[in-house]
This record gives structure tokens, C-alpha cells and sequence, in this order.
């Protein structure tokens, strides 16, 4: 396996534990092996063809921990709502009836404690927005309509995972509002136009919509980290679950007996 020097990350310790040889490769490691010279990415290609190289990685962020994002990390920045009931200390009330200063209800990442957290800012944008729906074992009462890209807990293994709203796959399991760790299934996923979305910030980043754990805008640099490093974690193992499924024995003939 080849892999960028620039990409280099977790991937090549993680392959090189299963037997593979992973070499680095990129302007770092001297000008013969710069992939921006057509020479170099000849020689490259060829490896690759004649069975040397089984695959070059030149994934793109680094999968090495980040640096802490901006207090405004643009991953979240389509958090975006139709129009929901969310829970508040006096009972329910709509998204657009919230404002900065507002509580709303939410829980802990990988726990059940739930807990009011502070509304930063609610944003009503108009336009015509691609949104998801996500009903939850079967009722209305539990249904979460978000836009399509928005990033949407899921829990696999008893650890929560985030995905596009538009990846969420039938089956798969979503945090429910409950005085225990309370998870229910995803029972149909319904995609629509609406003519505007709301853009909810909160100081936790996440809220309960529906009584459907979910996250929201987030301004705070240190809890925008720690989505962001679960986003990342999902990503790597994902990635190392399809790098490891694809690798086939490669058959291998000399001219020996």
C-alpha cells in the first residue's frame, strides 16, 4: 500500500498491524517521489499495474487529529430544522418560537442524563431546502425532520455516531427523549423540499426535536471539537472497514518450481 506522506495518519500503523507493507510517498520524501511530475505518477501507476502497489491512499482531510476547529466550525453549519416542537421547562414549544436565552432540552452524548442547555441564537432562512425525514418506530410523536446534510446522532455498539441526515439508513438507532437511555428505530426516511429552515445554536450543540436527540448549530469552540472528533472517528472507521474488506490475496507466480 502507498500512501501520501500528506494523508499519513492512522491508517498505515492500523494496516501495517494486518500484515501489509505500507510505504510513504510525497515531495517531503525528495523530488523522485513528487506525484506533481507526470514521471513520478507514471512510475506510480505503473507499480499499481503490474501488481506491486495494491493501492495508493490520498485521502483528503488527514485522518491524524486535527487542530481544535473555529468557534463557528463550518461542518455544522447546516443544522437546520423544519418546524418542530422542542422541549422547554414550561412544556412544548415551536423552533420559531425560541429565543437566545431560551432552554431546551438535550442529554449527554453516550449517557442518558439530560439536561436544559442555553438557545445562542435561532435563524429563520427562507428559500427552497432539501430536508430528511426520519420517523422513529413508527410514530409521528418521535419523527425527526432536519435538512439533508445536517449531522444526526445514530448509536452503534452503545456509542453515539454522527451522519448525514441523508445517510441514515433504515434501522438504525436513534436517541429518544426517556428517563433511561431510551433508543429507537428508524422505521422510514422520507425526503422533501420546504420553502425555509430554521438554524438553531446551542450551547451544548445538541437538543431533543420531537423528542429525537439531535445536534444543532454550535459556537462553542470545545464542544465543535468533540463533534467534530466523533464525526472523525466514524470517518476512520469506516474507511479502515472498507480498506480491510477489499484487500484480496493477491496470487503471486515465480519461475521456480
Amino acid at each position: 500500500v502507498v500512501e501520501r506522506t500528506a494523508c499519513a495518519g492512522s491508517l498505515a500503523p492500523a494496516l501495517r498491524r494486518r500484515g501489509f507493507a505500507v510505504m510513504s510517498w510525497g515531495s517531503t520524501e525528495g523530488r523522485q517521489w513528487d506525484l506533481s511530475r507526470a514521471a513520478v505518477r507514471r512510475e506510480l501507476r505503473g507499480w499499481i499495474a503490474s501488481g506491486l502497489a495494491w493501492t495508493l491512499y490520498l485521502a483528503s482531510p488527514p485522518l491524524r487529529p486535527a487542530p481544535p476547529p473555529p468557534a463557528h466550525a463550518p461542518d455544522f453549519a447546516d443544522a437546520s430544522h423544519a418546524i418542530s416542537f422542542l422541549e422547554v421547562p414550561s412544556g412544548m414549544v415551536l423552533v420559531g418560537d425560541l429565543r437566545p436565552g431560551s432552554q431546551v432540552l438535550t442529554r449527554g452524548d453516550n449517557d442518558a442524563t439530560e439536561f436544559y442547555t442555553v438557545v445562542r441564537n435561532v435563524t429563520f432562512i427562507p428559500g427552497n431546502h432539501s430536508f430528511t425525514k426520519l420517523v422513529v418506530d413508527g410514530s409521528e410523536h418521535t419523527t425527526l425532520m432536519v435538512t439533508a446534510a445536517h449531522f444526526t446522532p445514530v448509536f452503534e455498539h452503545g456509542r453515539m455516531a454522527l451522519v448525514p441526515a441523508h445517510d441514515v439508513a433504515v434501522g438504525q438507532k436513534l436517541a429518544l427523549h426517556g428517563a433511561s437511555l431510551t433508543l429507537g428505530t428508524v422505521t422510514s426516511v422520507v425526503t422533501s423540499v420546504q420553502p425555509g429552515k430554521y438554524l438553531v445554536s446551542t450551547e451544548h450543540c445538541t437538543m431533543f426535536a420531537h423528542s429525537v436527540f439531535t445536534t444543532t448549530d454550535c459556537k462553542n469552540p470545545a464542544r465543535s471539537a468533540e463533534l467534530h472528533a466523533v464525526r472523525a472517528a466514524r470517518l476512520e472507521r469506516d474507511f479502515l472497514a472498507g480498506a480491510t474488506s477489499a484487500a484480496v490475496p493477491v496470487a503471486r507466480t515465480s519461475g521456480g518450481s
